[in-house]
């Protein structure tokens, strides 16, 4: 704790820096509260695509079951495909602070999707692309809950030391000037009296 001077200018600028680190705190909680909520849309988000990639994955077992089936294992293991799965392109985005990854507008290529396989790579790759898509869809969601996580722990330990430690100790140096400007003042009309008694 800095030594501060015992005057009523002091006491002003404390007043108008408690005000300010106030408004900040403000800011923070307000911060907060937007991060926490975005995570939660986030994980509903999770939550959505958990349901889609069980039902793609059970897609392309069957898919591949069906085909290992028809023509045999070795036949499938060993068979090239024309069919590539697509990376999403992503770009950075900023949100409250956050670093976060959006799909670029163009989003994935789609000059090789799953209606422009040849008949050989039929239902299986088509599949797996689709499997494929959700994963990217899942790893981009939690990249982004991970960053927003880390977002929200940061602004919670700026909130928290404004709230317990600055804020504070403004207003104990507040008060600890206010209660010798008062003893002052009481000191001074004291010597005016004897002064005029």
């Amino acid at each position: 704790m800095t030594e501060r001077p015992m005057t009523r200018a002091e006491a002003m600028s404390l007043a108008e820096e408690k005000r300010l680190v106030e408004q900040g705190y403000e800011f923070l909680d307000e911060k907060r509260v937007i991060l926490a909520g975005e995570i939660m849309t986030r994980l509903a988000d999770w939550r959505r695509l958990e349901t889609r990639q069980e039902a793609a994955l059970a897609a392309a077992r069957e898919a591949l079951g069906a085909e290992i089936r028809r023509i045999g294992f070795e036949a499938v293991q060993f068979r090239p495909t024309s069919l590539q799965a697509q990376d999403p392109k992503v770009i950075p985005v900023r949100f409250l602070g956050a670093r976060l990854l959006a799909l670029s507008p163009n989003g994935r290529d789609t000059s090789n999707t799953p209606g422009d396989a040849n008949v050989e790579d039929g239902a299986v790759a088509t599949a797996f692309a689709h499997l494929h898509a959700v994963l990217a869809d899942m790893a981009l969601v939690l990249a982004n809950l991970y960053r927003l996580a880390d977002e929200y722990q940061r602004t919670e330990r700026r909130a928290k030391a404004l709230e317990n430690v600055l804020i504070p100790e403004i207003v104990a140096d507040l008060k600890r000037i206010e209660a010798q400007l008062e003893a002052n003042e009481m000191e001074d009309a004291i010597r005016v009296r004897i002064a005029a008694g």
